[in-house]
């Protein structure tokens, strides 16, 4: 039985130490602080690490990355937790409240904890700042009395009551000597007797910045937060705090989630008791790392406190050291960098790009270039072409959009199928049709009338237009074609309901009359309800509105746009000025010149700079003068193309994408791109620059060209983006952060029109400020999250410990 126990003992180990290698942190290196460290060499002994210490910088540079320097520093240090054991890897936004407070709050990571650490009690962990009850410090680093020389722990473990005191002179006594015991250095001036240059930057740092004061238990303000990552990085130290909240500015004692703490400060330079693994274990987290006493050891041989005081080389943007253009940490616009630190090599030169992140691969692109998905940035093809061989030349498509085709064996224009047909190889070969034809022997016909849709031939009926219904593929007669509804079929006189435009003759039966002009929907000749083409409804009549007026409300005087050479003051037409735009042009780039048009009037689109008129029967454009987007009266759009309205056949009012009821402008069911359903169901334009809407035809959901939507309303983009707040990339106003059109990188676009920063570790991100796009230094894209590299490493170490943990569990009940 004792041989068994034995073996259990030994398995044990086996696993503890398993798991110290697979997450690279030795437990069973010795701690400064203990006797278990006499005798063994340096790189044997665990110290804390002196880039942990307030000021260093890499917390310098660690704050700036994770974008939380304007309003705060960061730090480590021991934390007094309830229960005692929840202490490890806990994170803490701190604020001093007292009259000599420092400026910014601190974001600090609890890594150690001591028995004379109360309940919300942080002790800072600064150079010279007080030993407590242990002093591990090594190599002379402090005059401390008795055994501080050595390193070792032993001697160097005082009681209170014998405390180890600063002394000016490391040869005295201690009768010589200013009570250090808690709170270490007491004075600026004491930082130059330490033994090094960067140990003295710190200390003094300390001072400067208020985080030391003659005052040692301060009072607090205190808020638990998310580890960022740049804490993270530095102490090694994770547990899963993913419900708590990032930093997100300077707190406030009215916040209901702070609570009141101190604030003292110490350095022992033992070990953390957060890399001993009881304690990790309690905490569920990986270990904080330690250091021995070469390197990066309390002398601080790798750690300063002038880290961004660097003379870098001309090809960095920022460096790790003087002059050096292997060591540039980051890069100018227009280069990356080959590594951390490494070179910044310029970006290809026929990429386009105007940010690279390698040799191959654009981030963004210069000014007239798109981003592609193989990374390159290329100018895009003409409007005409779907693909091309070159840039913006009509004559290089290489394929062609729905409804055109190639004029050339693989390059060449593009040039619009025949009427009624959808898809071709030639101006006489088609190969798919639109509604109301049929497709015979590669040309697309019109089905005849009264067949709406048919097949085969053009009298073989698959659907019928109104006042016929199909019998086979027949289609046969019913009311009247004047009549919407009939009490007797093809009697003009027996009408009992009217379509559109039309009213009934009589009280329940009768005939269809016409509405007056521009009149759309009727109860008598001169009481019309709803107007079309621009009219407006003035007691029971569609009336036009009056010159310069294009469009007008409750008045024929009362404009909502202006014709051509007038602008909208309020709601009369005023001639345009001399400095405006050019009179064929409604916005422009520069004033009175027709070539600078940047969006037309109704009816026109620009081609070149300059407004040219939509070709009849398109009422608007878009593309070329060819490409219909809307129709004039009796005609409706088929594809992108007008095809004349017979009033026989069975299909939507002109105004009506889609409908309920056949020639019916009021049962409209969807809409032509900007406009949109009012309630009585009919299809009202977006009131320029809306190009789209909701709702009403002054809430924009989309602008046009030159135009952004802010709060339901098209503002146009100043031309000089200089003028914008410094997050947006362009703007609709000067100097105001809610006016954003888009954003720096960075940054995104949120619903009030300002640009918010991404929340670290994103460091590019999409829709949502933690929807991430890129990521910090260490942290990997996964999906959208950003998620440190560590937990990927822990993640497979974690697979090898549990299989060599199988295996030796094997082993011991084969042995049994």
């Amino acid at each position: 039985m004792r041989k068994k126990n034995i073996l259990l003992l030994n398995i044990i180990c086996l696993v503890l130490i398993s798991q110290a290698i697979a997450q690279n942190y030795d437990y069973n290196t010795a701690n400064v602080c203990d006797t278990g460290s006499f005798g063994k060499s340096q790189d044997q002994v665990a110290y804390m690490c002196t880039h942990q210490a307030l000021g260093s910088c890499q917390l310098q540079q660690a704050v700036q990355a994770d974008g939380y320097s304007s309003f705060a520093e960061y730090g480590f240090g021991g934390y007094g937790s309830n229960p005692p054991s929840n202490y490890c890897c806990r994170c803490f936004q701190i604020q001093v409240q007292d009259g000599d407070a420092p400026a910014k709050d601190i974001i600090v990571q609890g890594i150690n904890t001591g028995g004379d650490v109360n309940s919300n009690q942080f002790d800072l962990s600064m150079i010279a700042g007080g030993f407590g009850a242990n002093n591990g410090c090594a190599n002379k680093v402090f005059a401390w009395n008795g055994g501080a020389w050595d390193g070792r722990a032993g001697a160097a473990q005082y009681s209170q009551s014998a405390a180890g005191n600063w002394c000016s002179d490391p040869t005295s006594d201690n009768s010589r000597c200013q009570n250090a015991y808690s709170g270490g250095i007491t004075k600026k001036s004491d930082c130059a007797k330490l033994p090094n240059n960067n140990l003295t930057q710190l200390c003094e740092y300390s001072f400067d910045s208020k985080w030391r004061t003659s005052n040692g238990n301060r009072d607090t303000i205190m808020k638990e937060v998310r580890c960022p990552a740049g804490l993270i990085k530095l102490s090694g130290c994770n547990r899963d705090d993913s419900s708590l909240p990032y930093p997100s500015g300077k707190l406030s004692a009215s916040d209901p989630s702070v609570m009141r703490g101190k604030l003292t400060h110490m350095w022992d330079c033992c070990k953390p008791s957060c890399s001993w693994t009881a304690n990790v274990l309690k905490a569920n987290g990986t270990a904080v790392m330690s250091c021995d006493a070469s390197g990066t050891n309390i002398l601080g041989t790798n750690t300063s406190f002038q880290c961004t005081n660097f003379t870098c080389d001309p090809t960095c943007k920022t460096c790790s050291a003087s002059n050096d253009a292997n060591k540039c940490t980051s890069c100018n616009t227009g280069h990356y960098l080959s590594s951390n630190p490494g070179q910044c090599t310029a970006c290809t030169p026929s990429l386009n790009c105007k940010e690279c992140s390698d040799s191959s691969t654009c981030k963004t692109c210069q000014t007239g270039y798109t981003l592609q998905i193989d990374g390159s940035c290329k100018q895009p093809c003409d409007q005409s072409c779907k693909t091309c061989s070159t840039p913006q030349d009509a004559t290089q498509c290489t394929s062609c959009n729905d409804g055109y085709y190639l004029s050339g064996s693989s390059v060449g224009t593009c040039s619009k199928c025949p009427s009624g047909c959808t898809s071709c190889t030639s101006n006489s070969n088609c190969l798919a049709c639109s509604d109301n034809y049929v497709l015979i022997s590669g040309s697309c016909q019109a089905c005849n009338s009264p067949c709406l849709s048919c097949k085969t031939d053009t009298n073989t009926c698959t659907s019928c237009v109104k006042g016929y219904v199909l019998n086979g593929n027949i289609c046969e007669a019913t009311c009247d074609s004047t009549c919407k509804t009939c009490s007797k079929n093809q009697d003009a006189t027996q009408c009992t309901s009217c379509n559109s435009g039309f009213y009934l003759d009589g009280t329940t039966v009768g005939s269809c009359v016409q509405c007056s002009q521009n009149c759309s929907s009727c109860t008598s000749k001169n009481s019309c309800q709803t107007c079309i083409n621009n009219t407006i409804l003035v007691s029971g009549q569609c009336l036009s509105c009056t010159s310069p007026c294009q469009t007008c409300q409750t008045s024929v005087t009362n404009c909502l746009s202006c014709v051509q050479g007038y602008t909208l003051n309020g709601n009369t037409c005023t001639p345009i000025n001399t400095g405006d735009c050019h009179p064929s042009c409604q916005t422009c780039s520069r004033p009175n010149d027709q070539n600078s048009c940047t969006s037309c009037p109704t009816g026109y689109l620009v081609l070149g700079g300059n407004c040219q008129p939509c070709q009849s029967p398109c009422q608007n454009c878009s593309g070329n003068p060819n490409s219909c987007t809307s129709c004039i009266a009796n005609y409706s759009l088929s594809g992108n193309t007008c095809v004349g309205s017979n009033q026989d056949q069975t299909q939507c009012h002109p105004s009506c994408k889609t409908c309920s009821v056949q020639y019916d402008q009021n049962a409209c069911t969807s809409c032509f791109d900007g406009f949109l359903i009012l309630g009585n169901g009919n299809c009202q334009p977006c009131q320029p620059p809306c190009q789209n809407c909701s709702g009403n035809p002054n809430n924009c959901t989309q602008c046009a060209s030159g135009y952004a939507v802010q709060k339901g309303t098209c503002l146009k983009i100043l031309n000089d983006n200089t003028q914008c707040d410094s997050t947006c990339q362009t703007c609709t106003l000067a100097n105001n952060a809610n006016a954003c059109a888009s954003c720096v990188s960075g940054f995104v676009l949120a619903s009030d029109n300002s640009c918010q920063a991404c929340q670290s570790p994103c460091q590019t991100c999409s829709g949502s400020t933690t929807s991430c796009l890129t990521c910090i230094a260490s942290y990997n894209l996964q999906g959208n999250q950003c998620v440190p590299q560590l937990l990927a490493t822990v993640s497979m170490n974690s697979s090898i410990l549990k299989l060599s943990l199988m295996g030796l569990i094997a082993i011991f009940i084969l042995l049994i």
